[in-house]
């Protein structure tokens, strides 16, 4: 009888061991099965995360940060010194003076929300503070990302629109009606802005604009231009404005040398404080 007994204690200790071993390994599966899920999580989440409060770039960019401009001093140089770059003002999506000495010039993108932010935001205060005046001139420029489906359509109907003198009735009509923007709204907003609908629609149908929207887009690359809304702003040489794109923000957001006061390039949807603190340093240099 003890040796029955003991056999059995053994198989009912074993058990107990093969049981909490068992739980263990169960335990230890959830642990990390719920780990990973934890990290995927947190993973997806930053991602979104970096799409909403970075804009469109290159895809876009325009974080809404304040964008502090920075002297030509501590880490803002790196070793490789001045990277200038440029951009034309040149072309005929201008308000403003035409003679002004300080320009603006804005990529945009017609389905970016970003750039209807700006227009929102920014422009109505720098039209009464600067354009309107003729200290500053704006000029448009197309930078249609390939991942909008309307942005190029809305840009080439902008061209034809311009074709008959209407562009910024029509630049402001999309702006205004973004949540609505599709073909269908294109063709009519030409007649709600009075164009000529059998002339435009001609004109759209051809992509006749085609070559000019694509150069604008090469333009605004060559001039460092990642995502929309892109700002070059500065003193004009001739047609072109050009700044050191190796002094930047911490953020990236505001790149020239405040010292030297050439020009500078604005990423994003950013407040009318910080065009205004870009433009009076302009206009007093």
């Amino acid at each position: 009888m003890e040796e029955n007994d003991k056999e059995v204690s053994k198989e009912e200790v074993s058990t107990s061991k093969e049981v909490i071993n068992n739980k263990k390994e169960e335990t230890v599966t959830f642990k990390k099965s719920t780990m990973w899920m934890f990290v995927s999580f947190i993973f997806m989440a930053l991602f979104l995360i970096s799409i909403l409060t970075g804009g469109f770039q290159g895809s876009n960019s325009g974080n809404g940060g304040s964008g502090a401009i920075v002297g030509n001093g501590g880490n803002n140089v790196p070793s490789g010194g001045e990277l200038i770059l440029s951009a034309s003002a040149a072309g005929e999506t201008v308000l403003g003076d035409e003679d002004a000495e300080i320009a603006i010039i804005e990529f945009s993108d017609f389905e970016c929300p970003f750039c209807g932010r700006a227009y929102a935001n920014a422009l109505p205060q720098l039209k009464e503070e600067y354009i309107n005046s003729g200290k500053v001139k704006f000029v448009y420029k197309h930078f249609p990302l390939d991942f909008h489906p309307l942005a190029m359509p809305a840009a080439l109907a902008s061209e034809c629109a311009n074709e008959q003198g209407k562009f910024w009735d029509y630049h402001d009509i999309i702006f205004e009606n973004q949540g609505s923007l599709s073909e269908g709204n294109l063709r009519q907003w030409a007649s709600d802005v009075g164009l000529d609908v059998g002339q435009f629609t001609d004109c759209y149908d051809s992509q006749k604009y085609l070559d000019e929207v694509n150069q604008d887009f090469q333009d605004g690359n060559n001039a460092g231009v990642s995502g929309t809304p892109g700002f070059i702003i500065g003193k004009l040489d001739g047609d072109t404005i050009s700044y050191d794109a190796n002094v930047c923000d911490p953020q990236g957001t505001v790149c020239g040398d405040l010292n030297n006061a050439l020009g500078f390039k604005v990423s994003g949807a950013l407040p009318f404080s910080t065009f205004k603190q870009i433009l009076d340093t302009l206009i007093e240099s």
